[in-house]
Parts: C-alpha cells; structure tokens; sequence
C-alpha cells in the first residue's frame, strides 16, 4: 500500500514533502506545504479514520505523527 510506503520513509522534520518520486519511492522536493499543495494530504488521512468509523488506525497514526511537528 502506498500509506505503508509513506509512512515509513525518512520525513524531513516529521512532515510529508509535497512531492514522491514514483519510480524509486524518495521524495522529489523537499518542498512542505500545509496549505497550497499540501493540505489534502493531511486532510485525507483524518478523513479516511473518519469514514472508517474510527477504525483506521495508521491514517489517524499518520495524521498524528504530521501534526506534532507543525504544532
């Protein structure tokens, strides 16, 4: 699964970069967004526990883990 994969590379500062690359699984940039380009991200995680009715725990881990760091 691709969260598998994002979750366990290397996040700069404990944030997700903007941008993967597809062939070798690295980030691209190392360009961080909370806003513009970035915030869906983020969003889809907690979406994703939400629709599971709580059940999705690596997304809700995931989300957790990013927000630390940006609080």
């Amino acid at each position: 699964r691709i969260r598998d994969l994002l979750h366990n590379v290397q996040k700069p500062d404990g944030l997700y970069p903007n941008f993967i690359n597809p062939r070798n699984g690295l980030w691209g940039q190392m360009h961080i967004s909370l806003g513009a380009l970035g915030d869906s991200f983020y969003e889809y995680l907690l979406k994703a526990w939400l629709v599971t009715n709580n059940e999705d725990e690596q997304a809700r881990m995931m989300f957790d883990e990013a927000m630390q760091p940006a609080l």
